[in-house]
């Protein structure tokens, strides 16, 4: 079975060969980018965009193994069919683009045009916040109890409104309509055990690739990931890396917090590779 659900993809058949793959963060999904990928400033320069779900997350198949190598080979399953590629990964999607280019360097060199990587760094991180979350989030019991309680549940687990709320995204009732003072039976879409497997050991280790081609990197200015001190590590990935863009006034999810100045700095990018 493969590891990536078929994805969202969208066809504009522009004067243009390049293939658009996005790959959200940890928690995240396909929907995270809906908005962004769909705008004329990116959509006027692209043959086509793919949102994925990673393997554990959204609508793609649950494992109990989420190695890097694992998700890197989903990728290269995925890309089979396309060419002039441009990869664009947020977080762990960015982790995930990394170990591509390091691990099929040949396909790599022949498929992919350019990579943007968002908020993420390819040097090991120690990441206990999300470990211990991890292991809330699996003890709350999800059975006959109301979206208002699961929501205060889950804020009191994570202590942050912006992180409370994409989790709850990942909430699921066989209720199509709901109201939020009923009870009901929930199940989370993303498989927190498995990505529970593999987070420290697996996921969060130093990466080293060689993409001498095309890139780009953004970063929230307020970023606990990335900051202008620790930026140059981006060398472990890309040799010939000079800069990053660190948008004002936004930390991690900076394609949400600030996109209008996101899609401005990915269309430019975009556009240099024609």
């Amino acid at each position: 079975m493969a590891s990536i659900v078929q994805s969202s993809i969208k066809k504009f058949y522009h004067n243009s060969n390049l293939n658009l793959v996005i790959l959200h963060g940890l928690m995240g999904s396909k929907n995270n980018f809906k908005t962004v990928s769909s705008s004329p400033l990116l959509t006027n320069h692209l043959n086509s965009t793919h949102l994925l779900d990673l393997r554990n997350h959204g609508e793609s198949p649950h494992h109990q193994s989420m190695t890097l190598g694992e998700m890197a080979q989903d990728l290269s399953e995925y890309v089979k069919e396309l060419h002039d590629i441009v990869l664009l990964g947020h977080s762990l999607g960015g982790r995930v683009i990394f170990k591509y280019l390091q691990q099929y360097e040949k396909e790599v060199q022949q498929k992919v045009k350019g990579v943007i990587i968002v908020d993420i760094l390819p040097k090991a991180v120690q990441s206990t916040f999300v470990y211990e979350l991890l292991k809330k989030l699996i003890k709350i019991n999800l059975n006959q109890i109301t979206y208002n309680e699961l929501q205060e549940k889950v804020f009191e687990a994570s202590q942050n409104k912006a992180i409370a709320q994409l989790l709850m995204t990942n909430l699921q009732s066989q209720q199509t309509i709901m109201r939020k003072d009923i009870q009901y039976d929930f199940k989370w879409r993303v498989n927190l055990q498995g990505i529970l497997n593999d987070f420290q050991t697996n996921i969060l280790t130093d990466i080293t690739a060689n993409w001498k081609g095309p890139h780009c990197v953004i970063c929230g200015d307020k970023s606990q990931y990335v900051n202008r001190e620790t930026v140059h590590q981006m060398s472990m990935v890309f040799p010939n890396f000079k800069e990053a863009h660190f948008i004002k006034d936004c930390g991690h999810w900076v394609h949400s917090e600030q996109p209008q100045e996101f899609i401005k700095i990915v269309s430019s990018f975009i556009q240099s590779l024609k």
